[in-house]
């Protein structure tokens, strides 16, 4: 498996497992990158851009 796509996929492992043991804190979590992604989407950013800040809201 490709290092990058690993890497993704065990922070996405890694916010499920948070959100199971406290939905509150997970749901932040999911939040925190969602209103992320939009604030770099609004301020013109390129997709690549975007897509990192998300998963940097995780």
């Amino acid at each position: 498996m490709n290092p990058v796509k690993h890497l993704i996929k065990s922070l996405f492992v890694m916010a499920a497992m948070v959100e199971v043991r406290d939905p509150y804190t997970g749901g932040h979590l999911w939040r925190v990158s969602q209103y992320s992604r939009i604030l770099a989407e609004y301020g013109g950013l390129l997709p690549n851009i975007v897509a990192r800040i998300a998963l940097g809201g995780l």
